[in-house]
């Protein structure tokens, strides 16, 4: 669907502007993918609203966007699932959150989500599957913010963390929930996660495909 509101959207676009073939995919493109983007926050937030999780998806949210942006990760074959992965993990990275800080003092959790998220990208980033950095200046650049923006993260969370407002701690948790499960999708594990997340939708498309034709 997306892809065919991009194709259309580009084209209008392109008839109004004069734009040539070439740069016509290229504005899909890019039109898909925000779109896509779109789309999976939506429902994201929604699904959050519904389960009365929405200030701390908000909170992971950001954190997750941030990391990400810097840090790059794993991604699927395709826009439509990413969205819908992207979906699934930050409301199940929510949940986790909000057990552990149960389960745990949240300054722990917190804390803990940090040196793993700011490990991993030393480790890792920036590793991001669909368009590699390979010059070794931009990698360096890309991990230093990353770090620093982790750090940042962190900091703010174990002080939010030690707060009286339950809300906060709750936010806090969820936060720390986010930078951790966006450094995880740059480990190979994330990566792994993800092609096993792709091939069961093949799998799945492959059935409906086969229901259709036997229609």
């Amino acid at each position: 669907m997306t892809r065919y509101l991009g194709e259309g959207i580009a084209r209008h676009l392109g008839r109004a502007t004069g734009l040539n073939a070439e740069d016509m995919e290229v504005v899909a493109y890019g039109l898909e993918y925000l779109l896509s983007a779109g789309l999976g926050i939506l429902l994201t937030l929604l699904a959050a609203f519904l389960l009365g999780l929405l200030p701390e998806t908000l909170a992971l949210l950001a954190c997750w966007i941030l990391v990400r942006r810097l840090a790059g990760g794993a991604h699927c074959s395709t826009l439509w699932r990413c969205a819908a992965g992207s979906c699934f993990s930050a409301i199940a990275a929510v949940l986790i959150s909000l057990f552990a800080a149960k389960s745990v003092p949240v300054y722990l959790w917190a804390g803990a989500a940090t040196i793993w998220a700011l490990w991993a990208t030393w480790r890792w980033a920036p590793n991001n599957s669909k368009k590699p950095v390979r010059d070794p200046v931009r990698r360096k650049l890309l991990r230093r913010r990353a770090l620093m923006v982790e750090l940042f993260l962190g900091v703010a969370f174990l002080l939010l963390s030690l707060n009286n407002s339950e809300m906060l701690r709750k936010m806090a948790a969820a936060g720390g929930g986010g930078i951790a499960s966006a450094a995880l999708m740059i480990s190979p594990a994330g990566l792994f996660i993800v092609n096993k997340f792709d091939n069961f939708c093949n799998f799945l498309l492959t059935l409906f495909n086969k229901e259709v034709k036997m229609q």
